[in-house]
């Protein structure tokens, strides 16, 4: 599902095209349970929001979340 979504740079809304994920979506593209992704949301580890009672995750988030997952395992 790919949908525009707001941003703040500096003080105004920037929109953008970004793909849309649902807890499931997450979970199987991690390879992990959902209950896990809602653990690392609940951490503060990856960004979420809710829409309509439904927790979502922009796939930019998933992608950020990623690459600080690899940035910490290569400098250990």
């Amino acid at each position: 599902m790919a949908l525009a979504v707001a941003g703040k740079q500096e003080g105004r809304l920037e929109v953008s095209e970004d793909e849309i994920l649902t807890l499931r979506d997450v979970a199987e593209r991690l390879k992990t349970s959902v209950k896990s992704v809602r653990r690392r949301i609940r951490d503060g580890h990856l960004r979420a929001f809710k829409e309509g009672g439904r927790v979502l995750v922009l796939k930019s988030d998933l992608d950020d979340y990623l690459r600080r997952q690899i940035e910490a395992t290569a400098t250990r």
